[in-house]
């Protein structure tokens, strides 16, 4: 971005010299740009902003916009300075006239463009978080080069202009070729003014109505020359048979012609953010450069992966992130149904996905993965509990502390430390067992059974809520088709 910002400004001082042809002219122009990013810096301290990708973005859109005053002002001065001979001004007089002449066109046409960009901060939820910080530094730029412009540029012309050696040179080729092509335009268009404004009337109305056309979508198509894949067996799979068909994946991925490099990562860490079991593979995929659209390698890898039984979705890492900060999940679609009874979000979620199946353009179409576990279930009875002065906190801690371990001293073996974990033996936690477990009352040691019951069963192996409430999603990608059609078809 820092390298984007030179070049542009770089490319300005081509052009402001190209159409100017006079280095002092283009230095004046020129000052506007580190004035204006200093101006910027200083307000972004104010402001308690920071300097990334997104104030960055900001800068660069603005880069080619921060001379525009300070040239208004600088080609008005210069034409009023060749014309003071008839009119008799001194030098100060005749650039504060000049200055003063253009001063409300510039000042009407900032605030133009910072209206235009207040919509920018009305963006709700992600979005506004992301675009609210380059909306700030543009805005904050394009004010920063209005005030250069009436204050600097102005003092710099009194000081470099009324000297030049070439005062009364005419136009650069550039410009004078450009004026000749104005003038015959003006010709040919103000004898015939009804059917110009005709015509524009009509490239407006054909603009307006081809916009419903337009493909839609929140990010524009990244193309990041790698893939990240995301494979989601059956929950409870062993990590001998997920590495086993993770490993055969691979192969077949790394027989399509594009495919550079495979990895693979399986299962996260459990005090990972996003712990996910063995059963959960993420399969980074590097590409070389071919005459194929991603869209049909992406569909090569579907189909050589067609026969392994296993909920995939294919994406690019960036775009892949993104969609799973904006809605939570791995995927560019997404469909949370939400209810209290997990059988009947199941139920459905594998309706929804039946029904969605034949859309043309979905892709990767899963629904969250969710399988019957074994459970050992405790239910207290909270009036027994009360009897015997244990609160349900109690109980409940205790049996946590026996069941999944409670840390009671560490061990160090030279640099290496080690926690001793105090427990239940595996054998030892059966319902049987687990209600024989003695629990301190005020009247003294009681078993777990007098005031819970514990029995097996069986409930899903994991439970989604988002706001406090129990969801299921139904996701899917797009094959490159139009996504807002896609999603209208699944409304």
């Amino acid at each position: 971005m820092v390298e984007a910002l030179r070049d542009g400004a770089i490319l300005v001082a081509i052009v402001l010299f190209a159409f100017l042809l006079s280095a002092r002219t283009t230095l004046i122009s020129l000052v506007a740009i580190p004035l204006s990013l200093a101006v910027t810096a200083l307000a972004f301290h104010l402001l308690g902003q920071s300097i990334n990708v997104m104030t960055l973005g900001g800068l660069a859109i603005a880069i080619g916009e921060l001379v525009d005053d300070a040239v208004v002002d600088v080609e008005n001065i210069l034409r009023r300075l060749k014309e003071r001979d008839k009119t008799g001004h001194s030098v100060l007089e005749t650039i504060w006239h000049a200055s003063v002449e253009v001063r409300s066109g510039i000042v009407y046409a900032t605030v133009i463009v910072v209206l235009v960009s207040i919509p920018l901060f009305a963006l709700p939820g992600i979005e506004g978080r992301l675009f609210a910080p380059l909306g700030i530094a543009y805005i904050v730029s394009i004010l920063a080069s209005m005030l250069v412009s009436m204050t600097v540029t102005p003092v710099l012309s009194y000081y470099l202009l009324p000297k030049m050696k070439r005062l009364h040179r005419g136009d650069s080729p550039i410009v004078r070729r450009l004026k000749a092509w104005d003038t015959a335009l003006l010709h040919l268009s103000l004898p015939r003014t009804r059917p110009v404004l005709g015509a524009a009337a009509v490239v407006v109305l054909v603009a307006l109505a081809s916009v419903p056309f337009f493909p839609r979508a929140f990010l524009p198509a990244f193309n990041e020359g790698s893939l990240v894949m995301g494979m989601t067996f059956t929950p409870g799979t062993s990590l001998a048979e997920a590495n086993r068909m993770g490993t055969l994946a691979e192969t077949l991925i790394a027989q399509v012609p594009e495919v550079a490099k495979v990895g693979r990562r399986t299962g996260r860490a459990e005090l990972d953010e996003h712990a996910e079991g063995v059963h959960s593979s993420e399969i980074e995929i590097d590409l070389k450069p071919s005459k194929r659209s991603r869209e049909a390698v992406m569909a090569s890898i579907r189909n050589q992966l067609a026969g392994i039984p296993a909920s995939m979705a294919i994406g690019q890492p960036i775009s892949h992130r993104l969609d799973h900060l904006l809605s939570g999940v791995r995927a560019q679609i997404a469909v949370k149904i939400y209810g209290d009874d997990i059988d009947t979000l199941r139920g459905l979620a594998e309706d929804l996905r039946g029904r969605v199946a034949g859309i043309p353009g979905l892709v990767d179409l899963s629904v969250e993965r969710q399988v019957l576990i074994p459970q050992v279930k405790l239910r207290i009875d909270y009036r027994k509990a009360a009897q015997h002065g244990l609160a349900a906190g109690e109980v409940l801690q205790a049996l946590q502390s026996l069941s999944e371990g409670t840390r009671v001293t560490q061990v160090i073996d030279g640099a290496r430390r080690y926690d001793l974990v105090l427990r239940l033996a595996d054998a030892d936690r059966s319902p049987q067992d687990l209600g024989r477990i003695m629990l301190r009352t005020p009247a003294g040691p009681i078993p777990l059974s007098s005031v819970a019951t514990v029995e097996e069963g069986d409930g899903p192996n994991q439970i989604g809520r988002e706001n406090g409430r129990r969801r299921i999603v139904v996701y899917a990608n797009t094959d490159g088709s139009n996504m807002s059609h896609i999603i209208e078809d699944v409304r």
